[in-house]
Order: C-alpha cells, then structure tokens, then sequence
C-alpha cells in the first residue's frame, strides 16, 4: 500500500483533481482532500486502500515519465549544459498525457519533466537549480559577485538587528520552493523572509518578500526575465537585479505604482519592503576592476 506522501506526490505530478479521484475511488471528495492534505491523521484502512489502488493502477505509465524516480537512484551519468541555458538530456521528451487521464487540458504539454525529487538525488557536487521542470546549471560566482553579496547581506541583517525586527535574511545557498509544487526549487543570492510560516529547517516553502539576484555572465537572461516572471507571479513583493557590469540596480515592486526603478550605484537603494527605512549603498562597494588596476593607472 502507497504512503500518502507518495499519493500526493503523484497526485501533484499528474495533476489529478480531487473530483476526478473522489469519482474513480468511489471516496467522498470531502474525505480525499482531507487524506491528502494530511488533515485526517488516521484515516480509515478501507479508504487508504482504496487511494493506494487508485495511485498504483494510475501511475503504471511511470516508465514513460522520466521525472518519476525512486529516492537515491542515481543521477550522476548526466550532462548539464550552461547556467543560462536548460539541461536538454536524454529526458528532455515531450509527455504526452496518458490514455486515462479523462480531465487533461489539451493545452497543456510538460516538457523536461524533472521534479524535486530528481533535484534532491543530484550528486553533492553538482550545484542547479529547477524552474517549471528544468535544470540550470550554476557556475561559481566572482569576486565581485560575492563582493556585493556580503554587503548587502550584512547591510540588510544589520538594519534588521538594530530594530529588532523579526525578518530573516539569508543568503545562497538555500533551497527555496518558490510555487510550493514539485517542478520548482530556485536558490537566490539574497532573500529576506518576514513570514515565519514558510521557514523549515531543510528549506523555504513559498515566496520570500524580497529577493535579491546579482548578475553575472552565465546567469543574465535567466535573472532578467525567467526568474522576473516567477518570482513577481508567486508574490514576491521586490525583486532587486544588481548589474555589476553596468553598475545598476533594478528593482520591481508589484505592488507599488511605480513597477520598477533603475537605481545607479552612486545612488542608494531603499529598501520598499521596510518602507526605506534601510537603504543600501553599493557605491561603498570597490569592484575588482577597480581595486585591481595599478596605482598610477586610476
């Protein structure tokens, strides 16, 4: 019999409706959202047995979609391509839906269907991250890259030390599970936490009220406008891309009038989220350009 974290799991990746289960099972649809939302903490034997025959039977074309993987098989025979390009292996197949799946959307096609579990079974070595079902490889930052990252970390965890504030700023690594589903896990360089309810020892499971992502070579399409537009749709209230090659900062609150602003480096930054109450200056910061030219060259 399947565990319910495994019913969920292929619930999520199929994208069974709680009808379409409640129908096939002959269980009140009551009793399955509450199953497996996990707010029933011992459901009845007859129940389970009738969603695990359900899951079981529904997930028999498994061999068809590679994103479905048993925990720690191994990963390690794969290729990723460039940071700012998608992995497009030897999974990269279009999935059709399968021949029971009665209430698909016909407009609906999954491509490169890796999922958490596929990113939790990476080798330690290999550092991605996973966007709607695709891989992106992350090279080492520069110097400048952390350079600017540590200041404004510390900057940021400062301001929120001295007011006593309760917001947690983090910087990269962390896992954050952006849409709360199994296709997305991203890992920003910098983000500010104030809703304690998405905060668990092994990662973040929802948007963060602000986001901080420095650019670099490899990374800029996928900043600019991939992560533009998951982060602003899962509700993330600011969003700071910080150019250290054009030395700006671009900054996008939703919810203000004024969508985004293009802040120069010898202009500090207020921070919207706190109202400007804390600004960032990164004109503080020497980029190594700078410092490592010759005395009698600057």
């Amino acid at each position: 019999m399947l565990t319910i974290q495994d019913m969920k799991y292929i619930k999520d990746l199929y994208g069974y409706s709680y009808a379409y289960i409640a129908e096939k099972t002959g269980v009140p649809l009551a009793t399955v959202q509450k199953v497996l939302a996990g707010k029933t903490t011992s459901p009845r034997r007859e129940t389970l047995a009738a969603l695990s025959a359900f899951f079981v039977e529904h997930s028999k074309v498994a061999e068809r979609l590679p994103g479905l993987r048993e925990p720690g098989e191994d990963l390690s025979e794969m290729v990723l391509q460039e940071e700012d390009t998608p992995f497009r292996g030897n999974l990269a197949k279009k999935i059709e839906p399968p021949e029971f799946f009665e209430d698909w959307d016909p407009g609906r096609k999954i491509y490169h269907h890796y999922t958490i579990r596929d990113y939790e079974n990476l080798p330690d070595d290999v550092r991605v991250e996973l966007i709607d079902g695709v891989f992106y490889l992350m090279s080492a930052p520069s110097f400048d890259h952390q350079d600017i990252l540590m200041y404004i970390g510390m900057e940021m965890y400062s301001f929120v030390g001295k007011n006593k504030g309760k917001c947690k700023v983090m910087v990269a690594p962390l896992d954050v599970q952006l849409d709360k589903d199994i296709w997305t896990m991203v890992q920003p360089d910098i983000l500010v936490v104030c809703d304690p309810s998405i905060i668990t020892q092994k990662r973040m499971e929802g948007a963060p009220d602000l986001i901080v992502e420095i650019l670099s070579p490899s990374n800029r399409r996928k900043d600019v406008s991939l992560k533009l537009y998951k982060y602003i749709k899962a509700g993330v209230k600011e969003y700071w891309i910080v150019d250290p090659v054009k030395r700006i900062t671009t900054v996008y609150r939703p919810g203000d009038q004024d969508f985004y602003r293009i802040y120069p480096f010898k202009e500090p930054i207020p921070v919207g989220i706190w109202e400007g109450k804390c600004q960032i200056d990164l004109s503080e910061v020497e980029l190594w350009e700078d410092t490592a030219q010759p005395e009698e060259q600057k």
